[in-house]
């Protein structure tokens, strides 16, 4: 649902008629005393538009589900395949507290919330891109200045298990 102003020439209060005329430019928002009533108003310019926050999609708190009002079956037969103990007081203890610990882990996600599985060809591309980054840093450096003595550059270097740089004049390896 959208709320637009209806033309860039009116008051905004519709309660006076004729509007006064008032023309708002483009892109512009400013505060202005109607000169019909008097009153300082907020003007909002006719092409922008405010939106209502779609209601099904919320910020679930950490540590919280959303539910739904009435339970589904999964729930339901959750609740029903437990065996209450014939003492157990007709309060809110732990045995009712895992019964209900396990609706909750029963309880169905809420549309959209599926989680999202990468394809095993995502993860290749994704590991090959950032390894293709790691190299492309690493040969960056080489050649440049050293930070250290300022007369030597940096070189590639390794010592068969880590690759690094290290300056031609002085040794010093960057970290």
């Amino acid at each position: 649902m959208f709320f637009d102003l209806p033309s860039d020439k009116t008051c905004i209060h519709p309660e006076h008629d004729p509007p006064t005329g008032l023309y708002i430019p483009p892109g512009k928002g400013y505060r202005h005393v109607c000169p019909a009533c008097k009153t300082v108003k907020d003007v909002i310019p006719p092409d922008y538009s405010l939106t209502l926050p779609d209601p099904v999609r919320r910020t679930v708190v950490q540590g919280w589900k959303l539910v739904p009002v009435e339970p589904t079956e999964a729930q339901l037969a959750t609740v029903r395949s437990q065996k209450s103990h014939p003492c157990a007081p007709d309060r809110w203890d732990s045995n009712n507290r895992r019964i209900y610990m396990r609706m909750l882990a029963a309880a169905p996600l809420p549309p959209g919330d599926d989680p999202q599985h990468l394809t095993d060809g995502e993860i290749i591309a994704a590991q090959e891109s950032l390894i293709a980054a790691k190299d492309a840093l690493y040969r960056s450096r080489i050649g440049l200045q050293c930070s250290r003595c300022k007369k030597g550059t940096y070189r590639a270097d390794g010592n068969g298990y880590y690759d690094f740089h290290r300056c031609d004049s002085c040794r010093h390896v960057p970290m």
